[in-house]
């Protein structure tokens, strides 16, 4: 059986296959100057190879020191400087954002999964890259380099993309945000309200990719005062991440009312919520697109096993009765 590939090594591997950067260059350039308990610094040992395969590069996850890295968006920076300035093939800035983007975040995101992690949100920044306004492809190159140097340090998805979040709020003053939605992709409100529903405690939603089921339920916090976040970037524990890239960061929150009924409210999202009845297809508005909301007034839409919660274009469920397992 193989062994797991770790992020850290995912990371290492990434930098010297593409990048050119060795492990030693590489260690220097992300491992702390910080004089740990036992006097030295992580950064001091980047030239001892036994101690930095051991317990940096192949450290399996449970091991791995956080404390033995620093400032990940500082080690970005330094590393995007290195690719840049590279003798024999300077990489640009698009070439930089192309493969953190594109084969070097898939191969991250895969070592993650291996080790037990919940990708999605992860995944859902990574594909978001692309439209931070307000940078300049330098920065936009920095950033992505440091959600790809976030999650092979932590080896943690989520810790790795609310870092990257935040370090684009706090050092660019820039927000990660949604796409537009193709063209023609809204619907029309068509119906009232559906009627109150029976008592239903237990309830999950299936992902509907091109008119097949793919995966298990996801089940809805049912416990009182307790909701599910659907959103592309949600952070909280709990939250439906498995969207498709126009699904807004929070877009939209599900619960279950003291009386019984499961309720779905937009949260401002910018593409929009459709509720399909399960029994008529009839359609209902949860919420327009943010360019149609002028005079919406937002309120909780009932729905039941059967019925299809859509948000933005292509992001479809079906609300299912049953067990959470």
């Amino acid at each position: 059986m193989a062994a797991v590939r770790t992020p850290a090594g995912e990371l290492f591997d990434i930098m010297k296959r593409w990048g050119g950067i060795s492990h030693r260059d590489l260690a220097l350039r992300v491992l702390s100057n910080r004089t740990l308990a036992n006097g030295v610094s992580p950064a001091s040992r980047a030239n001892d190879r036994v101690w930095l395969s051991r317990y940096v590069v192949h450290a399996p996850v449970e091991t791995l020191q956080t404390a033995y890295f620093a400032d990940y968006g500082e080690s970005a920076v330094k590393v995007a400087s290195v690719l840049r300035s590279r003798a024999k093939r300077a990489f640009t800035n698009q070439q930089i954002i192309d493969e953190v983007c594109g084969p070097a975040g898939v191969s991250m995101e895969r070592a993650l999964s291996e080790c037990g992690q919940d990708t999605s949100l992860f995944r859902n920044v990574l594909g978001r890259l692309g439209t931070v306004d307000g940078l300049t492809e330098s920065q936009r190159a920095e950033v992505a380099l440091t959600l790809l140097v976030a999650a092979g340090c932590s080896a943690d998805a989520t810790q790795a993309a609310s870092y990257t979040i935040d370090y684009i709020r706090s050092l660019h003053g820039a927000e990660v945000v949604t796409p537009s939605a193709p063209t023609g992709s809204a619907g029309q409100e068509m119906a009232e309200a559906a009627e109150r529903l029976a008592d239903v405690a237990t309830m999950g939603l299936l992902r509907i990719v091109d008119g097949y089921v793919v995966g298990a339920p996801f089940w809805l916090a049912a416990e009182p005062g307790a909701e599910t976040v659907v959103g592309a970037l949600a952070e909280q524990e709990g939250s439906l991440r498995d969207v498709g890239v126009d699904v807004s960061g929070r877009h939209a929150r599900i619960w279950r009312g003291d009386d019984g009924v499961w309720y779905v409210e937009g949260l401002e999202s910018r593409n929009g919520t459709m509720l399909v009845d399960g029994a008529t297809r009839e359609r209902m508005v949860v919420e327009p697109p943010a360019d149609e909301r002028e005079g919406w007034q937002s309120a909780p839409v009932p729905f039941r096993p059967g019925d299809e919660l859509v948000f933005a274009a292509n992001t479809r469920f079906v609300a299912v009765a049953g067990v959470a397992k």
